[in-house]
């Protein structure tokens, strides 16, 4: 006996059962705001959400599922699929089915074999802990066995599903059974998935032949009816109301479901029905091969209304509203079921090959678009946009004698925070720190709690020192910076010369005692200075930054020579801070130029450096777009693991452009941040808000190999300086901190100094495109910076910690002066910072 089941209790190929592409699970508030998207390579067959998850197929990894309030990857079949030869799954073409924990999903081998197979829906983990999951294998010796059906589930008690298959039978699978051909020798392929109601299934073949069938046992049936149609069934039927709905070659037909006799019959236009009907109140809901959508009575047959929709998706129902992705122009539409007004549009790019169809769960529509070869989304679209986020907790950390600025802020492996600057101040919160009297690098450790765990300033008497940078290490934090001291926490470091900075590294035990041996300094006697370091695989060392110097370390190297010009530095250190042989590099040419940012290639196949130019020879000839006019350009190279340059590329226009920050994206590409002045009428996304001059904050996307993708370039901000300075990358999009000055534009009336030109930190997220989701500022009546976004050991998604730089007196805790500023954020329910 088949036990019926509850749309509510299984997610499948058009929400239910029955197929009637009704969703009972809440449909949308009128309201078109994307809450995310994240990439999806040749997305197959209909999203479906079950328990917090939408699980979606593709033909490229097999199989992924991702959270359905933010879009985070929770796990993705293709990463487990090698099955020993190397060679990941094929993909799959049908929408999965979850049921009892479990998810059921056509599978392609890499040897060709099409399987049924079954993974846990929480982790994806196999279900029989073989490679490619428990398999319900749908093989038979005298046709193909290619499955292009979505199956359904047809008995709860047992877990077993059914399923068409090209071999002209309908196979039956479960965990606890061996598959077999239940229901063979039919006229034609099956591509439809089966439809189930009052114990019998209902579906079509590729000849134009209906069939009812019902199960006594596992090894038999009971045909109940079989019926011509006409030829090319490619609609999987619905069943409501004692009809079946099907479509055909030529339109749409009502059958009575006892029997399979004819009840009515509507022509429709445009040739093969491709796409499955929908029912819900008496209507009969269906588009057909020209993309016309008809609403037809369904108990007499009798049209309704029409609505011209080219390209459209087979229609889906939640709450009263119809909804349709079409692909001319791109677009998720919901309409009014009753007279085929359109309610609202959520707008898609225009160049879309293929979408599915809208699923509906508790509030949110989602639906993929692919955008040809190897591009495509998952979209998450609902009634309320995601909110920037709040403070949770801040501080302002400083004296009144005195500056403190902040620099960067880590998310260590207890849970807490460590956080570091430079300051001149000696009282306040630096009072008995072991300030030494001019500017000192100082560092403070919190809790999980917020509380101060301990703080301590390093430097010398005789000269200044600054943070760049700190790392967190199994034994401890390294910190990377420069300093002009030869005395105290800098003797004996090797420093080159007393009256330039060289770059300083200090290891620091976790309770921030210097670990003995481990103060180093590095560079010549012209000016040097670290901006990022990370550590290699080696457990050693990769610094960049900029350096003037032509000796010492950089004998030689520096492409301006002895005039005192500076170039980017490439070094590389190993465990003990010593440099390896033939570990440093330098990049540029006869002018200025600088490296602020190191990031590993996704491949592993060297480094990214992200820097500012203003040469047009040497390793950026005839790059620079200002020429030899000495304008500077936003420049990218990429350089082996041994620090050899692949290749160099120059980003800008007339004016000036400098950089913050390179991270990769969830779509294998990489963003960029920093700041332009320029004003180019020509490409729209170069608009600078302001006047020539005037910095806009400036986001660009490239391809691993440099080229830029100029659908995602774009300048934010208002008409005064606004620039970037951190970015954290997400699998929907980006966070990009920075600061900003204005009061219009993307961040009108959000300035807490109103129009006077003061500074807040700017905060925004990004979709991989580049589409704001959200914008905000934070800070008070004096000038707020944002300098770097917390990163490593995140326990908790939903929060973010950000250092930055105040002079408000409304932060708790100012000390009158300049201060460091830490803000502990927490994200609108549904998002995540992390």
């Amino acid at each position: 006996m088949v036990i019926p089941v509850s749309a509510t209790d299984v997610a499948m190929y058009r929400g239910n059962e029955q197929h009637t592409g009704v969703y009972s699970t809440g449909g949308i508030a009128p309201g078109n705001n994307l809450l995310w998207k994240i990439p999806v390579v040749d997305p197959t067959g209909d999203p479906v959400v079950k328990d917090g998850i939408v699980y979606v197929g593709n033909l490229s990894g097999s199989l992924l599922a991702a959270n359905a309030s933010t879009g985070k990857l929770v796990w993705n079949a293709a990463d487990r699929d090698t099955c020993g030869t190397g060679q990941a799954a094929l993909g799959t073409y049908s929408t999965p089915l979850v049921w009892n924990g479990m998810v059921y999903y056509h599978y392609l081998t890499p040897g060709g074999n099409e399987n049924i197979t079954v993974r846990n829906a929480r982790d994806g983990k196999p279900a029989d802990g073989s490679c490619g999951g428990h398999p319900l294998r749908m093989s038979n010796t005298r046709h193909e066995n290619n499955v292009h059906s979505s199956p359904v589930l047809y008995n709860a008690s047992r877990n077993h599903i059914a399923v068409g298959a090209d071999d002209d039978a309908i196979w039956v699978g479960g965990p606890d059974i061996v598959p077999y051909d239940w229901f063979s020798d039919l006229n034609g392929p099956i591509h439809t998935s089966p439809a189930l109601h009052n114990n019998v299934l209902f579906f079509g073949d590729e000849v134009g032949y209906v069939y009812a069938a019902q199960a006594y046992h596992f090894t038999n049936y009971k045909p109940v009816w079989k019926v011509k149609i006409g030829n090319q069934i490619r609609s999987s039927p619905a069943v409501a109301n004692g009809i079946v709905y099907v479509g055909n070659e030529t339109g749409l037909l009502a059958l009575n479901e006892m029997t399979g006799t004819e009840i009515w019959f509507n022509r429709m236009e445009g040739g093969v029905m491709w796409s499955s009907p929908s029912v819900a109140n008496g209507m009969v809901y269906a588009m057909n091969g020209n993309g016309t959508v008809d609403a037809i009575d369904s108990a007499g047959g009798t049209r309704m209304w029409r609505k011209i929709i080219k390209g459209a998706s087979t229609p889906t129902i939640a709450d009263g509203v119809l909804y349709l992705c079409i692909s001319q122009p791109g677009a998720l539409v919901a309409l009014d079921p009753g007279t085929g007004n359109t309610l609202w549009t959520y707008h898609l790019p225009s160049d879309i090959g293929t979408l599915s169809s809208p699923v509906i769960d508790h509030g949110v529509v989602y639906f993929t678009a692919e955008y040809g070869p190897q591009n495509g989304f998952l979209y998450a679209v609902g009634g309320q946009k995601p909110q920037p986020p709040v403070i949770e907790w801040q501080k302002a950390f400083g004296g009144s004698n005195g500056y403190t600025q902040g620099e960067y802020v880590v998310r260590t492996s207890d849970n807490g925070i460590i956080v570091g600057g430079q300051t001149s101040a000696s009282n306040g919160d630096l009072t008995g720190l072991g300030f030494h009297g001019l500017q000192d690098i100082v560092v403070a450790k919190y809790r999980a709690d917020n509380s101060l765990q301990w703080a301590k300033c390093y430097g010398g008497s005789d000269g200044s020192s600054s943070l760049q940078q700190i790392l967190e290490l199994d034994d401890g934090y390294l910190l990377i910076g420069k300093t002009r001291a030869t005395k105290d926490d800098v003797a004996g470091a090797g420093h080159h010369g007393t009256d330039n900075d060289d770059i300083w590294l200090v290891k620091i035990d976790k309770s921030g005692n210097i670990s003995p041996g481990w103060s180093k300094c590095f560079g010549g006697t012209q000016s040097d200075e670290p901006k990022e370091a990370i550590q290699n695989l080696a457990k050693g060392f990769v610094i960049t930054g900029i350096t003037s110097s032509n000796d010492g370390d950089f004998a030689g190297l520096n492409h301006g020579g002895d005039s005192g010009t500076s170039d980017a530095f490439f070094m590389v250190l190993d465990q003990q801070g010593n440099i390896v042989q033939s570990g440093v590099r330098c990049f540029g040419g006869s002018k200025n130029d600088a490296a602020v940012q190191l990031l590993h290639a996704i491949d592993g196949s060297g480094f990214y450096v992200i820097g500012t130019t203003v040469s047009n020879d040497g390793d950026v000839a005839n790059k620079n777009h200002g020429g030899d006019s000495g304008t500077e350009d936003l420049w990218v190279f990429k350089v082996d693991t041994l620090g050899n340059l692949l290749w160099s590329s120059c980003y800008g226009s007339t004016g000036n452009e400098e950089s913050s920050d390179i991270q990769t994206t969830a779509d294998g590409n990489y963003v960029l941040s920093g700041w332009t002045d320029s004003k180019d009428a020509i490409d729209p996304l170069f608009q600078n808000h302001g006047n020539a001059g005037t910095k806009d904050l400036w986001i660009l996307k490239i391809d691993p190999r440099g080229g830029l993708i100029t659908s995602s370039r774009h300048c934010f901000g208002g008409a005064k300086d606004d620039w970037g300075a951190s970015l954290r990358p997400m699998i929907n999009g980006v966070i990009v901190l920075g600061t900003t000055r204005s009061n219009d534009g993307d961040v009108k009336g959000m300035n807490a100094g109103g129009d006077t030109g003061t500074a807040d930190l700017l905060l925004m997220k990004l979709d991989l495109a580049g589409n704001p989701v959200w914008i905000s500022t934070y800070g008070g009546s004096g000038d707020d910076f944002g300098h770097q976004f917390g990163i490593q050991n995140q326990p908790d998604p939903a929060v973010g910690y950000i250092i930055g730089t105040t002079t408000s007196t409304e932060i708790p805790g100012y000390h009158g002066r300049v201060d460091m500023w830490i803000v502990k954020l927490r994200a609108s329910a549904g998002d995540e910072l992390w």
